[in-house]
């Protein structure tokens, strides 16, 4: 839809929650090239989750809080939202399925601990591609009509 929204979508294929020792470079230029910033929404989990197997929940929510972390102190009148890694359907890693049940309800809670937003996206039936874990064409279209509801009174509350 058309919105008077600047959206910066810097998502990366293969990202996932960065360690504090990375420093948040890229983060850190984004948001000075884009200021100001009213809003910053995070949708990172579903890689380390499929990709990192060894990384188990506690340590990828550490991390999640030390991003939260450092974007509160840098950018205090910035509003926060964490969005739940989507859904995925990979027959091959059932495990990875529980998993991320398990990542979402991390989320709750430190969400709830922070007073920040969390969109679950679990009930959108986002159509993914082949790979069962990417938004296929369609998936985008679902994905953005759904996250636009979602923000539109986070937004506009400002």
């Amino acid at each position: 839809k058309n919105t008077s929204w600047t959206i910066i979508n810097g998502g990366e294929n293969g990202r996932i929650v960065p360690e504090p020792c990375w420093n948040y470079t890229d983060l850190k230029r984004m948001l000075a090239e884009h200021a100001p910033v009213d809003m910053t929404c995070i949708m990172l989990g579903t890689n380390d989750v499929l990709i990192s197997s060894r990384m188990d929940i506690s340590l990828i929510v550490t991390r999640m809080e030390a991003l939260l972390d450092f974007l509160e102190t840098g950018w205090p009148d910035m509003k926060l939202v964490l969005i739940t890694p989507p859904p995925f359907d990979i027959p091959e890693f059932p495990e990875a399925a529980v998993k991320l049940e398990n990542l979402i309800k991390a989320y709750n809670e430190l969400t709830a601990q922070r007073n920040i937003p969390l969109i679950n996206n679990h009930s959108w039936d986002i159509p993914l591609a082949y790979d069962g874990a990417h938004f296929s064409q369609r998936g985008h279209h679902v994905f953005a009509s759904h996250i636009e509801q979602e923000l539109r009174p986070l937004i506009e509350a400002q």
